[in-house]
């Protein structure tokens, strides 16, 4: 994947979690604490200017109550 995708991939997957966390009034605190990841690293996420790998993607998913293929689709 080229830079730009990736970027646009990180900012689309940022946007998405970032929208259901703050729909279910979570704070970036809470969900980086049960992550095991400090606040500004999640906060990197969600402004998608942070790779993460799948398994950290996996379980922010699960923690949101998110379908991580729901995501994936939106990408096609």
């Amino acid at each position: 994947m080229d830079a730009n995708k990736r970027n646009e991939f990180n900012a689309a997957f940022g946007a998405f979690i970032r929208e259901a966390r703050m729909s279910k009034g979570i704070y970036q605190g809470e969900i980086s604490k049960h992550l095991s990841v400090t606040q500004s690293y999640y906060s990197y996420i969600e402004n998608g200017t942070r790779n993460i790998d799948l398994q950290l993607a996996i379980e922010i998913c699960k923690y949101l109550g998110l379908d991580l293929n729901d995501f994936i689709n939106t990408q096609k």
